[in-house]
C-alpha cells in the first residue's frame, strides 16, 4: 500500500445488536497503486455515520463500537485457527465457587478440624493470600480430606449453561481451561455425540500428540479432581508446575505462537502467565498471532497494557445482566463457524436404525424382517 488517501465504504448487511456489531467493512482500491485493503478502524466510521442519521440507537452506540468482533477473530475461528480459553466465569456462572469462596470453604473445614487454630486462619485470611491459604488448608486437613472435599465440590453434577453449548456448537480448534469440574467435556460430548480427548499436564504423550490430528480436545491446565495429582490450586501446586514446567512451557509456547487464542471469563491476572505471554510478545516483537480478551469494564490504560505487553485485544463490554453481551458474542461466532459432525460420523448415526430393525431374528414372535410392501 502506497499510502494514499482512503475513503471508507460498507459492504454487505450491516446487522446492529443491543451489546456488539459485526458489519463488513472494507475501503476503496487506492487511488494510486489500485490494491484494495482492510482498515479495521474504519468501522467506527461507519458507526459515527449510522448515528448521525438516527439509524443508530445513542443508547447503543457506545456498547456497538466497543463490542464489535474484530474480523481477524472471525475468521481465525472459521478456519479452525482459534483456541478458547476458558475461565473460572464459565463455571461460577454454572453455580459453583469462585477461587476466592472454594479457598474460604478449605480454610472452613480446616478451622473445624483444628478449632485451636481457628482464630490464627482467619487473621491470615486477611492478607489475601489464598494460594497460601489454600497450602494450609491443605496440610491441616490431610491429602485425602482434601482431595474428598474438592471432589465433592466439584464432582456435583450441575446443569450446563447455553454459553457452555454455544461453545460446544462452534467449531474451535481445542479449548484450554483452568476450571476442575467436568461442565465443558460432558456439554461436548452431549452436543457432539462423542466425547473429546481431555488431558492434564501430567499426560506428556498426549500433550506431545494434541496437534497430530485435526480433532479438537480439552486442555485443562489446573488439573481434574478425577486426577488428584494433576490439581494446581496451593502455592506448593504453583511452585511444583505451573509454567515452570519444561513440557508445559513448551505445549502453551506452541498454543500462542501457532492459534488465535481467545479469553472467556478469565481475568489474566496469573502472573506466570502473563510472564509467558511478554516473553513471546518480545521475542517475536508481535509477529504471532493476535490474541483476544472478553474483558468487563477495565480499569484505565488496561486495554492498552494488555495489546502493548501481551499482544492481548480487549474487547470491552457491560457486564450488566449476567454478562449477557459475551453469550451475544458466542452466539454470533457460533452461527458463523458452527461445527458439523464428519460425514462417516452422520451416516453410521443415520443407518443404525437400519442395522438394528436388519438384524432382528426371523421368528413369529417379531414377524417377518422383509415384510412384503
Amino acid at each position: 500500500m502506497c499510502g494514499s488517501s482512503r475513503v471508507v465504504r460498507e459492504i454487505g448487511e450491516f446487522v446492529t445488536h443491543d451489546s456488539f456489531r459485526v458489519s463488513s467493512i472494507e475501503c476503496e482500491r487506492c487511488k494510486s497503486c489500485g490494491e484494495k485493503f482492510y482498515d479495521p478502524d474504519a468501522s467506527h466510521a461507519i458507526d459515527e455515520a449510522l448515528y448521525a442519521a438516527g439509524r443508530l440507537k445513542k443508547r447503543n452506540f457506545m456498547k456497538t463500537i466497543q463490542n464489535s468482533i474484530p474480523a481477524p477473530l472471525i475468521e481465525a475461528v472459521k478456519e479452525r485457527k482459534c483456541i478458547l480459553f476458558a475461565g473460572s466465569g464459565l463455571s461460577v456462572a454454572a453455580g459453583y465457587p469462585t477461587w476466592k469462596s472454594l479457598v474460604a470453604k478449605l480454610m472452613d473445614a480446616a478451622a473445624r478440624a483444628h478449632p485451636s487454630r481457628e482464630f490464627g486462619l482467619k487473621s491470615y485470611a486477611k492478607n489475601g493470600d489464598l494460594l497460601t491459604l489454600a497450602e494450609f488448608a491443605r496440610s491441616k486437613l490431610g491429602k485425602h480430606e482434601y482431595v474428598t472435599l474438592l471432589k465433592k465440590i466439584f464432582n456435583k453434577p450441575l446443569p450446563p449453561q447455553h454459553i457452555h453449548r454455544l461453545i460446544a456448537r462452534t467449531d474451535y480448534r481445542a479449548v484450554i481451561t483452568t476450571n476442575y469440574d467436568q461442565l465443558i467435556e460432558t456439554t461436548f460430548t452431549f452436543e457432539r455425540g462423542a466425547a473429546l480427548p481431555t488431558f492434564t499436564s501430567d499426560s506428556i504423550g498426549a500433550m506431545a500428540t494434541a496437534f497430530w490430528t485435526p480433532d479438537a480436545f480439552v486442555f485443562k491446565l489446573h488439573g481434574d479432581t478425577n486426577f488428584p495429582e494433576s490439581l494446581i490450586l496451593t502455592s506448593q501446586d504453583y511452585d511444583r508446575s505451573t509454567l515452570k514446567t519444561p513440557h508445559l512451557r513448551s505445549f502453551l509456547q506452541s498454543v500462542f505462537i501457532n492459534y488465535t487464542v481467545f479469553f472467556v471469563g478469565y481475568s489474566l491476572s496469573d502472573p506466570d502467565f502473563q510472564v509467558l505471554l511478554k516473553e513471546l510478545t518480545a521475542i517475536f516483537q508481535g509477529y504471532t498471532p493476535q490474541h483476544y480478551a472478553l474483558v468487563p469494564n477495565p480499569q484505565e490504560f488496561t486495554t492498552e497494557y494488555l495489546q502493548k505487553s501481551m499482544n492481548i485485544q480487549a474487547m470491552v463490554y457491560d457486564p450488566k445482566d449476567g454478562h449477557a453481551a459475551v453469550e451475544k458474542v458466542l452466539s454470533e461466532l457460533q452461527k458463523l463457524a458452527p461445527f458439523k459432525k464428519p460425514k462417516l460420523y452422520a451416516q453410521t448415526e443415520a443407518f443404525a436404525p437400519m442395522v438394528v430393525r436388519e438384524d432382528l431374528p426371523k421368528s413369529k414372535k417379531y414377524g417377518n424382517r422383509n415384510p412384503k410392501r
